[in-house]
């Protein structure tokens, strides 16, 4: 299904994908659950394996928002560097907050920093 979707996008000149999210199955968490679906933490490793599968799939080709399991800035960036667009957090605003997004900025802030000095180099003014 994953494989029909990303064709459709690419051949129909969708925008963009929404990846993920929720499951009614996450590795390792059945056991804990009977019915209904998962969210949060559980579902990140789920989602990452997700966003990279369509990633690879669309060739980078589409704009990708993840959303599952994102409950912090090291994940958030974890996404962004597997080949997501945007991120979408749902569980972990719930349990944080809105500071986890003042966190996860700070955070993307930087590590974008340390990757790329030159950028944030201050030029006098003539």
């Amino acid at each position: 299904e994953m494989d029909a979707a990303v064709h459709a996008v690419l051949s129909y000149g969708i925008d963009g994908l929404v990846v993920s999210g929720s499951t009614y199955s996450a590795a390792g968490v059945e056991s804990r659950i009977e019915h209904g679906e998962v969210t949060g933490a559980p579902v990140f490793e789920h989602s990452l394996e997700t966003l990279k599968y369509v990633y690879e799939k669309s060739k980078g080709l589409i704009p990708i928002i993840i959303s599952g399991g994102i409950m912090t800035p090291e994940q958030a960036q974890t996404m962004l560097d597997n080949g997501a667009s945007l991120i979408e957090v749902h569980t972990g605003l719930a349990y944080e907050g809105p500071i986890l997004i003042k966190k996860i900025l700070k955070h993307l802030v930087a590590v974008d920093k340390q990757r790329n000095p030159d950028k944030y180099i201050k030029r006098k003014k003539k």
